[in-house]
């Protein structure tokens, strides 16, 4: 039974790696557009929620291709766009981080998010992540992260 949830979560994985989203709510010009990355997994498990901003340099440090997947990583135009990333702490709990809107103001890009996770515990850990990226030339200086009370600041460039 053990493996046969490890190999419906591969499946599930596989399946959500193949699907691409967008996150764009209104018409508005401060509004970003994410695009969501899949197929990556944290190398490090954080004791809080960390988030960064990654770019050609960074990108594989923080993070490593899922073996079945061919690297995705060179399917980013670094110059065109860069990648961000929400990483929580290792759980034993299915956990979803779902990206609710993006906008800039005042030089500074917001990103809010939500983190959904199920009551049923797990054998196994997870590290729960969320890549996605954006363009490079959004008229912002800094990148705000924002889940309830949890803010995280990061510079931009």
């Amino acid at each position: 039974m053990k493996y046969f949830h490890v190999y419906i979560i591969t499946i599930c994985i596989i399946i959500s790696c193949l699907n691409a989203c967008n996150v764009n709510y209104g018409n508005d010009n401060n509004v970003v557009d994410l695009t969501i990355i899949n197929g990556y997994l944290p190398k490090n498990s954080p004791k809080t929620t960390e988030a960064y901003i990654l770019n050609n340099n960074n990108f594989n440090k923080y993070f490593s291709s899922i073996k079945v997947i061919p690297d995705n990583d060179s399917k980013i135009d670094y110059s065109k766009k860069l990648a961000g990333a929400i990483v929580l702490p290792e759980t034993r709990y299915d956990t979803r981080i779902i990206l609710n809107k993006a906008f800039v103001t005042d030089s500074i890009l917001h990103i809010q998010y939500s983190v959904h996770q199920v009551l049923e515990k797990r054998d196994y850990k997870m590290k729960p992540s969320r890549l996605f990226t954006f363009e490079a030339n959004i008229p912002a200086k800094y990148v705000i992260f924002e889940y309830g009370d949890n803010v995280i600041k990061k510079p931009i460039r």
